[in-house]
């Protein structure tokens, strides 16, 4: 029985994964110094890795080499930009149909959190720009703070941090990886967010969704 549901965030209740191709775009070319028609081949080959081994290879794709010191300070930036694009293009709104869920979740009882791939300083700007904290307790919510090494434990912590086995949880999640994560956690109960209808949905997920509109309440029993 589903009692507590945890939402990714990124790809999940905020489509921005345009706004981080584009930010990687303008490192790689404006700072890094490739060229443009090198960008999609490049990134191609380490598009879904963190933002350090993406620097890294940006550079050795150049002939060029950066410190752990300098990369973490350009994974900063880079993370800045974005914040700065997602506010200057007026993109901080979440999926169709997030908010009437968290409200029909929160009517009725059922745990709620976000476990995200994402760094404090963003999580605290997803709270900020988004409204958040109308239905989530940001104390509870996991994040990359340098200890996780992938989403498994940080999908345990997350119903931990909310009173509940990930048994009994429902996850909402878009990416491959994020899907087996939760797997690998135990959870049995995923959704996968796959808005242009292109993602090959993995086993293990009970429904594939655009956005929260066509999510089905009946599967929450």
């Amino acid at each position: 029985m589903i009692k507590a549901v945890i939402f990714d965030f990124n790809g999940t209740l905020y489509f921005d994964s345009d706004i981080h191709t584009a930010v990687w775009r303008d490192m790689y070319i404006n700072d890094v110094g490739g060229k443009p028609e090198d960008f999609d081949r490049v990134f191609a080959e380490v598009f879904g890795s963190n933002n350090l081994p993406i620097i890294k290879h940006f550079y050795k794709s150049v002939g060029k080499t950066i410190s752990d010191e300098d990369a973490e300070v350009m994974s900063k930036e880079k993370e800045r930009r974005y914040r700065v694009y997602s506010v200057e293009h007026d993109r901080c709104h979440l999926v169709k149909g997030a908010k009437e869920l968290f409200n029909r979740l929160k009517e009725r009882g059922y745990g709620m959190n976000i476990s995200s791939a994402s760094i404090i300083e963003n999580i605290n700007f997803f709270f900020l720009e988004f409204g958040l904290d109308r239905w989530f307790d940001k104390s509870n919510v996991t994040y990359d703070n340098g200890v996780y090494v992938d989403k498994t434990q940080m999908y345990k912590d997350a119903a931990k941090n909310i009173g509940f086995s990930i048994e009994d949880c429902l996850i909402f999640e878009d990416s491959v990886y994020g899907i087996e994560c939760a797997k690998k956690a135990g959870c049995k109960n995923i959704i996968m967010m796959n808005p242009d209808g292109k993602k090959e949905s993995p086993e293990g997920i009970i429904q594939s969704i655009g956005d929260f509109t066509e999510f089905d309440d009946k599967l929450l029993g």
